[in-house]
């Protein structure tokens, strides 16, 4: 539930379409998890993701799932909202409490954007293998509309979980990537505009080890050379991090690589297979494996 709680709200409310169709039972057999939405409420769904509504309540609710398989490392990440910006700062109120085996409740006040939230959060883990469901009720003021909570709460009793049924194509490429590195490589260089003016260009590399483990690691290093009749210059950046990787299924004919880096931002890759070579959301990536020398993944404990 960290995907920092302002972001979540506001994209929430912003997102929540008026076409909104799905209604009743809702059951997502790749993720093992299912639930049911009160009547009256609506959901529109989207890679995993639940946006709720009903057009005579104010607020929102938004149903997602989350990777945590303890209760104890989920309670932390609920309460990783703290901010510096006054203008975006949530703060809990209340004790946790744990209404059903395996679930957390959470309640938060504060501000987002210069205006007042409150929100309440229900997390659960799954004893069946596959991901968590998270619940975020969000309401705009200090208090929250009895009939946001009950709906909330509504689809917290209903949840049930199931061993995730696992579609071929993500096993697929679950083995197709396993073990091996992926890379970008770009470049872009222009001329000078006028006689004795400066010349540039930019090179990039982006690299993404994905370990047998479940573990990944990435970097990029990008170079800027500028040129000229009097003066000349070269500079150079580098990033890495590193986290947890799986492919998911977005739809039945599509997937996608998630990598969940360990300071809990998360990144989705569009998964293609075009001719034998690897594509990750249209940008063809390389790639290599153990046996290609300097190339190989570095998946060393």
């Amino acid at each position: 539930m960290r995907h920092t709680l302002a972001t979540c709200c506001l994209a929430l409310l912003a997102a929540l379409p008026a076409d909104a169709q799905i209604t009743g039972h809702v059951e997502a057999p790749e993720l093992g998890v299912s639930f049911d939405l009160p009547a009256g409420w609506e959901a529109h769904e989207n890679n995993g993701t639940w946006d709720v509504g009903n057009g005579e309540v104010a607020g929102a609710i938004m149903v997602t799932t989350h990777p945590h398989t303890g209760l104890g490392d989920l309670e932390r990440d609920m309460l990783n909202v703290t901010s510096e910006d006054p203008g975006n700062r949530m703060e809990r109120i209340g004790k946790a409490q744990h209404p059903r085996p395996g679930t957390v409740l959470m309640e938060f006040q504060g501000m987002l954007e210069w205006r007042p939230w409150h929100v309440l959060g229900i997390g659960s883990v799954s004893a069946q293998g596959g991901r968590g469901l998270s619940i975020m009720a969000i309401a705009p003021g200090t208090d929250m509309d009895p009939a946001l909570r009950e709906a909330a709460l509504a689809i917290m009793h209903s949840t049930r979980y199931s061993t995730p049924v696992i579609p071929d194509l993500v096993t697929q490429w679950r083995q197709h990537l396993t073990g091996t590195r992926l890379t970008l490589i770009s470049s872009y260089s222009s001329m000078p505009g006028t006689e004795g003016g400066i010349a540039g260009g930019v090179s990039s590399q982006r690299i993404i080890d994905l370990c047998p483990q479940g573990v990944y690691r990435a970097g990029g290093r990008a170079d800027l050379t500028l040129s000229g009749a009097e003066a000349s210059a070269w500079s150079a950046s580098k990033d890495a991090e590193q986290g947890r990787w799986e492919v998911s299924a977005t739809d039945p004919s599509a997937v996608q690589l998630v990598l969940r880096a360990d300071n809990g931002g998360e990144r989705t890759y569009r998964l293609e297979d075009r001719n034998g070579a690897t594509y990750l959301n249209g940008e063809r990536w390389f790639r290599t494996t153990a046996d290609d020398g300097e190339h190989a993944p570095r998946c060393d404990p």
